[in-house]
């Protein structure tokens, strides 16, 4: 299991199963599982359900005005790219070399037609135009959507949420191309990556790639927005003091319902006048006159409705306030529970050193294709995720375990 990968759930697989032969007799056969067995990563990738499937083909053929005209089937074109990601091929010509290889043994593994004895397989230009300008940012998300939902599907029949317990962090991503800027704080020439986890799971749920020093507390809320398409309830998430604006506290706690865990900066420790009660009555007091103003209404109603109207400071106020509140009753304990955030470095790790390479394996340089990268990565690693949940597991479902790459 990888580092940082726990579940609540184990995984229950019999390693032999009772046959019966005749009457009063039985004959014990081994199972053989091949997620328990070491697999190329075409082999591992060919696991992936005909539902799931289904649904991926379907979203990547919106990007065609006429899929009657696509030349070669989509599927394969797909995997053939989470390949390349898996076994972290740099570029397009170095992919093509290894489908071409014996005969286009991987391409027709991957799904490509075999005619005549050829496996046939398209061109550079046909998958330079696959990977550039077919499936782009907002298809990309779409498909991780996809992944992710069908997921948590899986794992909620053994009894696990996914995106129940989070993390979100930037990491670095050196580089000197011409995009790249430098970071003082960082010391090195870089791209900034944006990565929310599942840190039970260690499953990217969502990331980008960014300059290298753009603010990070502005990435949150739309990684946030990602996540309700799964989970809406119950959760949490770990952030550092980058994130721990008054507008996070917020929209975070407020708009998503999410349990902020943030490191707030020591000066910062205190109970704020703006986010008491009676500074929240007050000024909804003062909005009378507006025609959703409701005599007596609730406490959340009222923060609704100050949010509603440009009135976030207080509603962030009076969030942030309960967490230090929290502090100062018992700073052992929330001191303890924020260092769960560390995981999250565990799974910036993953996306660099593990199971992808978002750092070195980019094709193509500049934020554009640094961010197709990245989302490429985390996608795959959710397809990854997916499989083995598909066939049963609830562990290291992002570890390079068992998987050839």
């Amino acid at each position: 299991m990888g580092r940082g990968e726990t579940s609540t759930v184990e995984d229950r697989r019999p390693d032999t199963i009772n046959v019966p032969i005749t009457i009063g007799w039985t004959q014990t056969i081994e199972i053989k599982d091949q997620m328990d067995e070491v697999l190329p990563a075409e082999d591992f990738l060919s696991l992936l359900s005909k539902e799931t499937t289904g649904k991926i083909v379907a979203e990547l053929e919106k990007s065609y005005s006429d899929i009657r005209k696509c030349d070669y089937p989509i599927l394969p074109q797909f995997l053939a790219i989470v390949y390349m990601k898996l076994k972290k091929i740099k570029y397009l010509s170095s992919l093509l070399r290894e489908l071409k290889a014996k005969n286009g043994e991987l391409a027709e593994k991957l799904g490509f037609k075999k005619e005549n004895g050829t496996v046939e397989i398209p061109s550079y230009k046909n998958f330079w135009t696959f990977l550039k300008v077919r499936v782009g940012e907002g298809r990309l998300d779409a498909l991780s959507v996809i992944a992710i939902a069908e997921l948590d599907k899986k794992l909620r029949l053994r009894g696990i949420e996914f995106g129940k317990k989070t993390a979100h962090d930037g990491y670095v991503i050196r580089a000197h191309d011409k995009g790249a800027v430098y970071n003082g704080h960082y010391e090195t020439t870089m791209y900034k990556g944006e990565v929310g986890f599942d840190i039970d799971l260690m499953v990217p749920f969502y990331g980008c790639a960014t300059t290298g020093t753009d603010y990070d507390g502005s990435y949150v809320v739309p990684f946030v927005e990602r996540l309700d398409a799964v989970k809406k309830d119950g959760r949490t998430m770990w952030l550092d003091g980058h994130y721990a604006s008054i507008e996070n506290f917020a929209i975070l706690n407020h708009t998503h319902k999410v349990r902020t865990i943030m490191n707030i900066p020591k000066d910062q420790m205190v109970i704020s006048e703006e986010g008491s009660l009676e500074n929240i009555e007050r000024w909804y007091q003062s909005l009378h006159e507006k025609a959703d103003f409701v005599a007596g209404a609730t406490l959340d109603y009222k923060l609704t409705f100050l949010m509603r109207y440009g009135r976030i400071g207080e509603v962030g106020y009076y969030y942030r306030n309960q967490y230090v509140q929290e502090y100062i009753d018992n700073q052992a304990a929330y001191e303890k529970e924020y260092h769960r955030r560390s995981a999250e470095e565990s799974g910036n790790n993953v996306m660099k050193n593990g199971l992808v390479d978002t750092e070195n394996a980019s094709y193509g340089t500049g934020l554009v294709n640094r961010n197709l990268h990245v989302k490429w990565c985390i996608l795959a690693m959710q397809i990854v995720a997916l499989i083995r949940a598909q066939n049963g597991r609830t562990r290291g479902l992002t570890s390079v375990e068992n998987i050839a790459c």
